[in-house]
């Protein structure tokens, strides 16, 4: 009876679209008070949100497979509260295993009401998600510290500490932006355009 009831495939959905997208959600200690998120988006390379970190470089970031190398920061926006961080691991791995970066989304098939799920990794406990709809489509939204961010999307998701720098996904698990609560004030984005996307909400 089960297998008929169309609740039970919608679930089951999501559980399979959030279990296929964890291995590129990272966990990132750069700060004191508690972890925030992180997308592995290359081999090497991580993005997150850049008010989370309190220094340069010798900062852990646990991955999906549980090791921890540490990372440097390479580049920092904070217009965008963006920052890209370079894992200390060889070349074509992610800390002993094959990468598979997050595919990104195709923005131009998003709008409003749109299903998307918020993704997080709390240090050890695994991947943490949360699911809501795309409230808003905006362009040219401006910053305080820089030029104005070409396209903004305000996803009306629940979002709880540490899911700052985590990816924002479409119901297919592709990429739509990366969790941020330094694009605005009492307002949740997501910033997306032909550079790596950044969604705003969360801590």
């Amino acid at each position: 009876m089960d297998a008929l009831n169309p609740l039970v495939g919608f679930s089951k959905a999501l559980a399979d679209v959030v279990q296929q997208a964890s291995p590129a959600v990272v966990s990132i200690f750069g700060r004191h008070h508690f972890p925030s998120s992180g997308i592995h988006w290359q081999s090497d390379i991580v993005l997150t949100a850049q008010h989370s970190l309190e220094r340069e470089e010798d900062i852990p970031v646990r991955l999906a497979n549980g090791q921890t190398p540490t990372a440097r920061v390479i580049g920092r926006d904070p217009g965008s509260d963006l920052a890209v961080l370079k894992l200390e691991v060889s070349s074509g791995s992610a800390g002993g295993q094959a990468f598979s970066p997050l595919p990104v989304a195709n923005l131009d098939n998003l709008s409003v009401g749109s299903l998307a799920i918020a993704l997080a990794r709390l240090g050890e406990k695994g991947v943490s998600a949360s699911v809501g709809v795309v409230g808003s489509l905006l362009e040219g939204w401006p910053t305080r510290r820089g030029p104005r961010i070409e396209r903004v999307i305000r996803p009306d998701i629940r979002l709880y500490p540490g899911f700052s720098g985590g990816p924002l996904l479409d119901p297919l698990g592709h990429w739509i932006g990366m969790n941020t609560s330094r694009l605005g004030r009492r307002l949740d984005f997501t910033k997306s355009s032909v550079k790596p996307p950044v969604s705003n909400r969360g801590i």
